[in-house]
């Protein structure tokens, strides 16, 4: 199999996450582009997603976090959480199936455990406390997380 593909998204990833969250921020246009690229990696290459080393994952998620919790513009707290909810779908469809892809995810998971309650517990925060937040926009992403949520 050509690993070209996951070569070069791994390269792409590394570059993005080396770009300092307020700096990435700053600028609108590449802020949107960021999270477009993260959006669509979660919604498209979960295979992709799932070869990546363990820090690269939990750094994807933390930034989709911080999106969530400090986005100025309604464009990227929906990139967020539809990123969010392409991944807790992806773990609630798969999470009885035992595939090299679900592997990886899991072992990513393992060394990281409160991964997905951390995302549930911001997105109930976010919920609770932000006023500007649309109901629908986070509904979707806290359900498929709560629903993949392995202690659950």
């Amino acid at each position: 199999r050509d690993s070209c593909l996951q070569e070069t998204a791994s390269m792409l990833i590394h570059m993005a996450l080396a770009i300092p969250y307020d700096q990435l921020m700053a600028f609108e246009k590449v802020a949107l582009a960021y999270y477009a690229l993260l959006e669509a990696l979660l919604g498209q290459g979960m295979d992709i997603v799932c070869g990546f080393e363990t820090w690269v994952v939990v750094d994807v998620l933390a930034s989709l976090q911080k999106g969530l919790a400090t986005a100025l513009r309604h464009k990227i707290l929906i990139q967020c959480a539809k990123a969010i909810d392409f991944f807790g779908s992806f773990l609630f469809r798969h999470k009885h199936r035992d595939t090299p892809v679900v592997s990886r995810m899991r072992h990513h998971l393992t060394q990281v455990p409160t991964l997905v309650t951390e995302l549930i517990a911001l997105l109930v925060k976010q919920l609770l406390t932000d006023d500007h937040t649309d109901l629908g926009i986070l509904s979707h992403p806290l359900l498929s997380l709560i629903l993949a949520d392995e202690s659950s």
